[in-house]
């Protein structure tokens, strides 16, 4: 059965293989693995029936 990755493991997961092919440096692999900031944002959006719903 495969695993399923959460959003945030996949982008992880292809950091990994992008740092390397590149043979990216440890340090500065350490450093874009982890984020400093996270933004959270939600988007009403009107449907096609005239109701909204956020995502």
């Amino acid at each position: 059965m495969v695993e399923k990755l959460s959003l945030f493991e996949s982008g992880q997961a292809q950091l990994d293989e992008a740092a390397s092919i590149l043979n990216l440096e440890p340090g500065i692999h350490a450093i874009l693995r982890e984020p400093m900031r996270e933004l959270h944002v939600s988007i009403p959006v009107r449907m096609d029936n005239g109701n909204v719903r956020i995502f």
